[in-house]
């Protein structure tokens, strides 16, 4: 019979805790959960208390609790070490790299680093962190070339976030800009707490006229239906712009309208 040499657990261990009580050997207990002798052998050792309270009584939610803390406790590999890390820190300040160029001069000079994504979140996570460990490293975010969290790497399809045929800012008319002509509106989205409701705010370029309205969530039915509705009672308009958000995705419908 193959035996499997994964670790126990808890389901297992309450399994072990019945037999143990039935008075079974360890070698039927391996033998009912198709693990290796010394698998069970190493369980009772490590967890059934020697003296104290307990003695000699295998429970399976103690030795649970016993074999996370034994995980948790015990010295961990790590790859990204300091001296690597200051040696980054060092590169990135003083010699402009980014952490694809600091990947490669580790290749260069034979030197076993970590991945481009592994200093990325490093680098992210520090940002986020007041452990004491990390603070040395906590504005490293700002020498980057883009200061904001990348997205992950090789992860081409992700279209999250992006809206269909939005048309950038850069190509509204310039006469936008100066405020002085009837017509143009912004529209902003203001969420409230849990996102549970927002105010649909329109504002006016030229006059500053605002109207809001408050709507249930940014579902994009609702928010374009709310904007149709509200467009009727403003003059004319010639162009509206809109942030980035998705609730605005519906943007084409809007435009027709």
């Amino acid at each position: 019979m193959t035996k499997k040499y994964n670790q126990l657990n808890t389901e297992q261990r309450y399994i072990i805790e019945q037999y143990i009580q039935d008075g079974q050997t360890q070698t039927f207990i391996a033998t009912k959960l198709n693990v290796s002798k010394s698998t069970i052998s190493r369980e009772l050792s490590r967890n059934t208390p020697k003296r104290g309270v307990g003695a000699k009584v295998y429970v399976a939610q103690n030795a649970a609790s016993k074999t996370q803390k034994r995980h948790k406790e015990k010295p961990k590999h790590t790859t990204f070490t300091l001296p690597l890390k200051k040696q980054m820190v060092q590169w990135i300040k003083q010699k402009k790299y980014s952490s694809e160029l600091v990947a490669a001069q580790w290749v260069k000079d034979g030197i076993k680093g970590v991945s481009i994504e592994c200093m990325y979140q490093f680098i992210w996570n520090c940002k986020h962190t007041n452990k004491k460990e990390n603070r040395i490293f906590k504005t490293l975010y700002k020498y980057l070339k883009h200061s904001k969290r990348r997205r992950k790497r090789g992860n081409y399809k992700d279209t999250r976030g992006l809206i269909k045929n939005r048309v950038s800012i850069e190509n509204r008319p310039k006469l936008v800009e100066k405020r002085k002509r009837f017509g143009d509106v912004e529209v902003d989205l203001i969420m409230g707490k849990d996102h549970q409701s927002a105010l649909l705010v329109m504002v006016y370029r030229a006059t500053l006229k605002t109207t809001i309205n408050k709507v249930k969530g940014k579902n994009a039915d609702l928010i374009t239906k709310t904007i149709i509705k509200r467009m009727k009672k403003f003059p004319p308009l010639k162009t509206i712009t809109f942030d980035n958000d998705q609730a605005f995705s519906q943007h084409e419908t809007i435009a027709k309208v």
